[in-house]
């Protein structure tokens, strides 16, 4: 799609019924060259509606006087309706056209939304159990890390009060399994050995420009979205598990971190809503990457957007691939199915 389109579709699509702002501003901007102009300058394979939103709200944080400011939630309790925004947008991008560039065209759309852990939180709990071994983590486009410690977090399903995981966590993810179980396996513990993220540029949460951009890059309507980053930060920075955080293209550096990870641990690489980003060759480059590094040690591979939406878990276990689980998710990790029965998994 040309950037017109791109903007259409996330105006109608995307953002309709999640924030009324974006949506209004991304239709207008659709038929305005003089924006898509100034969007033109973004490199290929960016989301480029999320990309200037961010950077827009990143300046927002910045500046205290603008008119826009009275549209986003988090800078203001008495919120102006969205209809009549896009002027006060445009006359924001126009006077910070030069910031706003720079933005465009050195940082990243990646989102660490920790909400979707409460989906990958079952998944590893279904490889530990029908593997019993220890796992070894590999996250490609980790931004700063945060799924990295989805076993750190509490866990409640299903609007319950009984908590799963780290219950004496203080940020608590919420989501609905909207079919299946819940499993009932998920009180156990889930032993970790190494922690590995990857990253185009890795997110730094002791820097409060860091810091400041994964909040730019949350929706103005989705408050809640930020508590949970809050919470999700603080925890990151207190926490006493190793991890290592890579800037690096994993497609030149995921097999020698194979090799590097825990012999006597099973490798788990995944990637949420990130392989979107890649060309058609580079995620086929990527799977033939797994499928060599499942030749030479066990490996599950957890994934989505690489031919479409849905969550898939593929095993190579002593060289043979096999299909796991495909899961629908929610994208922000609101949702999702399960799969398996429980009497399923006893008899698998």
């Amino acid at each position: 799609m040309n950037l017109e389109d791109r903007f259409k579709h996330f105006g109608e699509i995307e953002v309709k019924d999640k924030s009324p702002l974006y949506s209004i501003l991304s239709l207008q901007i659709a038929e305005d060259p003089e924006m898509i102009d100034i969007c033109s300058v973004i490199p290929e394979g960016q989301p480029v509606a999320n990309l200037l939103f961010a950077s827009v709200k990143d300046l927002l944080y910045i500046q205290n006087n603008h008119p826009l400011k009275n549209y986003y939630p988090e800078f203001t309790k008495e919120v102006k309706v969205p209809h009549d925004s896009y002027p006060y947008f445009k006359d924001f991008v126009i006077n910070n056209k030069q910031d706003v560039i720079q933005r465009l065209t050195t940082n990243y759309v990646q989102t660490n939304e920790v909400n979707r852990c409460a989906y990958l939180f079952p998944v590893l709990h279904y490889i530990y159990e029908k593997i019993s071994t220890r796992l070894s983590l590999i996250e490609i486009g980790t931004s700063a890390g945060l799924q990295l410690l989805c076993d750190q977090y509490a866990y409640a399903y299903n609007n319950s009060k009984n908590k799963v995981g780290n219950i004496n966590s203080e940020l608590t993810l919420r989501s609905l399994v909207r079919e299946g179980d819940i499993p009932s396996f998920l009180s156990k513990e889930l032993p970790i050995k190494d922690r590995v993220g990857i990253d185009l540029h890795v997110l730094n949460l002791l820097e409060e420009d860091d810091v400041r951009w994964l909040k730019s890059l949350v929706w103005p309507e989705n408050l809640h979205r930020i508590e949970v980053l809050d919470k999700a930060i603080a925890q990151f920075n207190k926490s006493d598990e190793s991890i290592r955080l890579i800037e690096a293209d994993a497609l030149s550096c995921l097999e020698e971190l194979a090799i590097e990870c825990d012999t006597e641990s099973l490798l788990c690489i995944f990637h949420t809503h990130v392989a979107n980003q890649l060309t058609i060759e580079q995620r086929h480059t990527l799977l033939e990457s797994v499928s060599k590094i499942g030749k030479r040690r066990d490996v599950f591979h957890i994934y989505n957007n690489i031919w479409d939406g849905q969550l898939h878990v593929e095993s190579y276990i002593n060289g043979s691939r096999n299909e796991e689980l495909k899961i629908d998710t929610h994208p922000h990790g609101e949702w999702f199915d399960w799969p398996i029965r429980k009497k399923e998994l006893r008899d698998g």
